[in-house]
């Protein structure tokens, strides 16, 4: 209790304060400094002008004279230390420069001056009868504007007080009463100065709150994407910076999503900490370390022993969790004086740390010119987006999806193509996976889904409606985090007219690890009003089996990876027949994608899949050679019940 007591006092006194709350009070203190040194300039050239009219008009005598001049000495001093403030808090709220040192000199300084000059003018005037509580007024008005340490407010409030009080007891001016109130008031000052520090270190710490939001990391205590930009670019104007060689480093977690998959997240979390903390720990210093987002953490340091340093930090977390299989990759890109952006030179790392996805015999890359002319391809996409969708760079094509039992053509999957006047066709390897990584992914799919439903609109329109089959189009998982995309399809499919059957959405198995409740309520809107809804690359990861369990799907569709090497691989054979058996018993369809011969065809026809898709039918082809193919070739396309 006493030392919960002791802290208490100690905070209030202001023993404890961050860095964050003291550049807080000298914000405050520097705006006052500026708006009280204008007032405070406006006030002087007043009086002066007051005092040189008295001096011109009027008949003083020499004791007058001398006052005069000590009253102009006093309004010089007060003029001059206004100025200083001025000059020091423009120089502050203007950025230009920004020490504490200097700020807290500045308003000792300007407080120590005033408080000379209302005790000078408070005794010269008390003399005469007028003006008694110009001292009282004038100290009770600075504690007013000026937020004081605790210490220095005590400190220079009792020293003030003690000096005036010991001249009035040596003039033999001071009464009884006037002692009394004169104490009275020195206790409400004190009282006042602490009530103002706390008041505002109280707003002060609300503020910091908001701020940790924006710049801190719950989950390690680092701070995140925010706080690594603000900590670099004050790194960067630092001499070390300009005369030393730092490098970004990017820190990546390989497959991670799988290790969440088979321990849980809690598991996940911990090894995220550990990492956090290997990290850190290595990198003291100078170093700026930051959690960017899931399993990704970025650092800015010197690139002295860096190998060695990720190294340390791959060995680590992999002794820490030993026989997890827990694998550290780390990108590296040299800074340049000419990075403006730290953000994006970190990116920079992360494109090299990219390249290691699938290779296990190193733990770093470097960035180079190859990897430089990648990165201008990401920074490509993500700047150039809204002007591909609005001036039609991107463009849908459907290849057919075939019904195994008739070989009509029972759907067709709408595919993004993006033909840049720039560079030509855009393999979707080239922005898929960068709109995805930026959080953009919407955009796109938002433009495939009003585009399916235009084309169907147009193929009515045009008199070859019955040329029309059910489309599917991929969602992501960022599309349902970041919008609410079941009323965007609603709203699409009713302003085209386009009905419910001839629409179906695939989700990718990756896209359902995370937050599952999200996307199962979000499928659950969609099978309720009326949409079908698929599970795309079954197959591909770890929990296909899983996922079928807690998630309802009209058709799953098998990942292509078994259909390579089917005929030589018995398994690949076996497993392949028992998903279909599965899913026939579970009342769900089968697509098989990647059918690129008769054999496959006729394999799978064999074991009942229901539906197959592949080069052997067609490629993914524009709307209009989509339908010439159909028509020419007198492909039959299967009768739909629109409803």
């Amino acid at each position: 209790m006493l030392k919960k007591a002791f802290l208490k006092i100690k905070e209030w006194l202001g023993f404890s304060d961050s860095e964050e709350l003291v550049r807080y009070y000298d914000k405050t203190n520097m705006r006052v400094g500026f708006f009280s040194s204008i007032v405070i300039g406006i006030f002087l050239f007043f009086m002066l002008a007051t005092l040189i009219h008295d001096v011109r008009y009027n008949n003083l005598t020499d004791t007058s004279y001398i006052s005069i001049v000590h009253h102009i000495a006093g309004y010089g001093l007060l003029l001059v230390s206004s100025i200083f403030i001025f000059i020091v808090s423009l120089l502050y709220i203007r950025e230009k420069y920004q020490s504490h040192k200097l700020c807290t000199a500045s308003v000792i300084a300007f407080t120590i001056v005033v408080g000379m000059f209302a005790v000078y003018i408070a005794l010269a005037d008390f003399k005469i009868g007028a003006q008694q509580f110009i001292y009282m007024a004038v100290m009770f008005t600075e504690l007013a504007i000026f937020v004081l340490h605790p210490v220095y407010a005590i400190f220079y409030i009792t020293f003030f007080y003690a000096s005036f009080a010991i001249m009035m007891e040596k003039k033999g001016e001071f009464l009884r009463e006037d002692r009394f109130n004169f104490y009275v008031a020195l206790a409400l000052m004190l009282l006042v100065a602490l009530v103002r520090y706390n008041e505002r270190r109280f707003i002060a710490k609300s503020q910091e709150k908001i701020r940790n939001v924006a710049y801190h990391d719950e989950l390690t205590n680092l701070g995140n994407m925010n706080y690594f930009r603000r900590e670099a670019n004050k790194l960067i104007k630092t001499p070390d910076f300009q005369n030393r060689v730092y490098g970004y480093i990017h820190f990546d977690l390989l497959n991670f999503k799988n290790y969440n998959e088979k321990h849980g997240y809690d598991a996940g979390d911990i090894v995220i900490r550990d990492l956090a903390d290997i990290i850190s720990d290595t990198f003291m210093g100078d170093s700026v370390v930051a959690r960017f987002s899931g399993n990704h953490f970025a650092v800015l340091t010197e690139m002295s022993d860096i190998e060695r340093k990720i190294k340390s930090v791959h060995d680590r977390i992999k002794a820490l969790h030993n026989g997890e299989h827990i694998e550290v990759h780390a990108g590296i890109y040299l800074a340049k004086k000419t990075d403006n952006d730290p953000i994006i030179a970190a990116d920079k790392a992360k494109v090299a740390c990219d390249t290691l996805r699938h290779n296990y015999d190193t733990s770093y890359a470097y960035f180079d010119l190859k990897l430089s002319k990648k990165f201008k391809m990401h920074q490509y996409v993500v700047d150039e987006i809204d002007t591909a969708i609005s001036r039609g760079y991107i463009q849908v094509f459907y290849q057919p999806v075939i019904k195994t039992e008739t070989g009509e053509i029972c759907g067709a999957e709408a595919l993004a193509r993006w033909n840049d006047p720039e560079f030509g066709f855009l393999s979707p390897i080239d922005f898929i996976e960068v709109l995805e990584e930026n959080r953009l992914i919407h955009k796109l799919d938002t433009y495939i889904i009003e585009q399916v439903c235009r084309d169907y609109d147009y193929l009515n329109h045009v008199g070859k409606g019955n040329l029309c089959a059910p489309v599917s189009f991929n969602l992501s998982r960022t599309d349902f985090e970041v919008m609410d995309v079941v009323a965007v399809i609603e709203e699409l499919t009713k302003k085209y007219k386009v009905p419910k059957d001839m629409v179906h959405i695939e989700i990718t198995e990756s896209a359902l690890s995370g937050d599952a409740e999200l996307l199962k309520t979000e499928i659950n809107r969609l099978r309720k009003y009326g949409y079908e809804v698929w599970m795309d690359d079954f197959g591909s990861g770890y929990s296909s089996l899983n996922l079928l369990q807690d998630y309802d799907f009209d058709v799953i569709k098998v990942d292509m990876v078994f259909l390579k090497n089917y005929h030589t691989n018995i398994r690949a054979r076996e497993i392949l027949s028992s998903v279909i058996n599965m899913a026939k018993r579970l009342e769900i369809k089968t697509l098989a994608e990647g059918v690129e011969d008769s054999e496959h065809f006729e394999f799978l026809k064999q074991l009942g899949c229901e539906m197959v898709q592949g080069y052997y039918f067609d490629r993914p082809k524009p709307l209009m050679d989509y339908v010439q193919i159909i028509e020419e070739n007198n492909i039959s396309v299967e009768a739909q019940a629109k409803n």
